[in-house]
């Protein structure tokens, strides 16, 4: 098992139904103890992660915390 995996723009180029068995992987790999970066315009797998959230725009980096936990 890495202990990292960078993933850039996953599921650009797959139907939705795949981004969820992507998103499904990412999260047990990181259950297990691998690091998960993943880049992505996909703000529908972002909110599906539950996962802390590293939001970069105009060269600003700011973490928004989990999406949709309230934070």
């Amino acid at each position: 098992r890495p202990d990292i995996l960078l993933a850039d723009e996953p599921t650009g180029n797959v139907d939705h139904e795949m981004g969820l068995r992507i998103l499904r992987l990412f999260v047990e790999l990181n259950r297990l103890g691998t690091t998960v970066l993943i880049a992505t315009h996909d703000q529908d797998l972002v909110a599906r992660s539950g996962k802390p959230v590293l939001h970069l725009e105009e060269g600003r980096l700011t973490q928004l915390g989990p999406v949709g936990g309230g934070g």
